[in-house]
Protein backbone atom coordinates (compact mmCIF):
# COMPACT_ATOMS: atom_id res chain seq x y z
CA UNK A 1 0.00 0.00 0.00
CA UNK A 2 2.85 2.39 0.84
CA UNK A 3 4.55 1.58 -2.50
CA UNK A 4 1.42 2.55 -4.44
CA UNK A 5 1.32 5.84 -2.52
CA UNK A 6 5.00 6.53 -3.25
CA UNK A 7 4.58 5.72 -6.95
CA UNK A 8 1.56 8.05 -7.08
CA UNK A 9 3.56 10.86 -5.44
CA UNK A 10 6.46 10.25 -7.83
CA UNK A 11 4.09 10.30 -10.82
CA UNK A 12 2.45 13.53 -9.68
CA UNK A 13 5.84 15.11 -9.05
CA UNK A 14 7.01 14.18 -12.56
CA UNK A 15 3.79 15.54 -14.02
CA UNK A 16 4.30 18.82 -12.17
CA UNK A 17 7.90 19.07 -13.37
CA UNK A 18 6.80 18.35 -16.94
CA UNK A 19 4.09 21.02 -16.68
CA UNK A 20 6.56 23.58 -15.33
CA UNK A 21 9.05 22.69 -18.07
CA UNK A 22 6.39 23.10 -20.79
CA UNK A 23 5.27 26.44 -19.33
CA UNK A 24 8.89 27.63 -19.30
CA UNK A 25 9.49 26.34 -22.85
CA UNK A 26 6.31 27.97 -24.16
CA UNK A 27 7.32 31.29 -22.56
CA UNK A 28 10.76 31.06 -24.22
CA UNK A 29 9.21 30.11 -27.57
CA UNK A 30 6.67 32.96 -27.43
CA UNK A 31 9.44 35.45 -26.62
CA UNK A 32 11.51 34.09 -29.49
CA UNK A 33 8.51 34.32 -31.83
CA UNK A 34 7.81 37.92 -30.77
CA UNK A 35 11.49 38.78 -31.26
CA UNK A 36 11.59 37.19 -34.73
CA UNK A 37 8.36 38.83 -35.88
CA UNK A 38 9.46 42.26 -34.62
CA UNK A 39 12.82 41.82 -36.38
CA UNK A 40 11.07 40.84 -39.63
CA UNK A 41 8.64 43.75 -39.35
CA UNK A 42 11.42 46.24 -38.71
CA UNK A 43 13.37 44.88 -41.70
CA UNK A 44 10.28 45.10 -43.91
CA UNK A 45 9.60 48.67 -42.78
CA UNK A 46 13.22 49.62 -43.39
CA UNK A 47 13.12 48.03 -46.85
CA UNK A 48 9.82 49.76 -47.66
CA UNK A 49 10.94 53.18 -46.46
CA UNK A 50 14.30 52.92 -48.18
CA UNK A 51 12.52 52.17 -51.45
CA UNK A 52 10.17 55.12 -50.90
CA UNK A 53 13.23 57.28 -50.22
CA UNK A 54 14.82 56.06 -53.47
CA UNK A 55 11.64 56.76 -55.48
CA UNK A 56 11.10 60.25 -54.12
Amino acid sequence: MIWIFLVLIFFLFNLLLLLLFWMHASIILSQLLIHCTSWLLSNLFFFFFSHIHIYY
